[in-house]
């Protein structure tokens, strides 16, 4: 799946999940329309969430075995701030989870949160990729409106500068993309 990360492309849709070349055994993607992206902006609900309420199921194929996100993080959604990432991120570990979900809150004030969100997560992925395993990361960067087209510039320039997401990708309000070993390939 190819999409221009322009304006016109960013407003034409809120949400994507990307399908990728050789990630395709990997991740699989599916676009909710604009319209329900909008009720659920409304009510703060979570990406995952979402994609249930839609009747989607989401999920990651690791080693011949499909895990969805609800089944890799029983009990609860991963959705960590600055102070519970590395605690969260210890505790997948050590469950042997293959499933690494965040979820970025983003204002104008935690800015500097979410460049360092950024970069211990770019720094997990090359530990990760070691190993085999398969992240998928949701940067949640939605607030109550729609951000203007000079704060995403801002936001898709500190993703690009971390190595967290590539050139070609398409950046939204709320995305999920799948790094595995050293690249995202879109």
């Amino acid at each position: 799946m190819r999409l221009e990360s322009t304006l016109e492309s960013r407003c034409k849709h809120s949400v994507i999940l990307l399908e990728t070349g050789e990630l395709n055994k990997y991740v699989g993607g599916v676009i909710l329309s604009k319209e329900a992206v909008g009720r659920n902006r409304r009510t703060r609900m979570i990406f995952t969430e979402m994609l249930q309420k839609n009747g989607i199921v989401s999920s990651v194929n690791v080693s011949g075995r499909l895990h969805s996100f609800c089944e890799s993080a029983p009990g609860e959604e991963i959705t960590c701030q600055h102070e519970r990432l590395r605690g969260a991120h210890a505790v997948l570990l050590q469950a042997g989870l293959p499933l690494l979900q965040v979820v970025w809150g983003y204002s104008r004030q935690n800015w500097n949160v979410l460049e360092s969100l950024i970069q211990f997560n770019t720094d997990t992925q090359s530990r990760l990729s070691l190993s085999g395993l398969v992240s998928i990361v949701e940067p949640n960067v939605m607030l109550g409106g729609t951000l203007g087209a000079e704060m995403w510039e801002s936001v898709f320039t500190v993703l690009h500068h971390h190595g967290v997401i590539r050139k070609g990708m398409f950046l939204k309000s709320s995305i999920v993309f799948a790094r595995f070993e050293w690249g995202v390939k879109c």
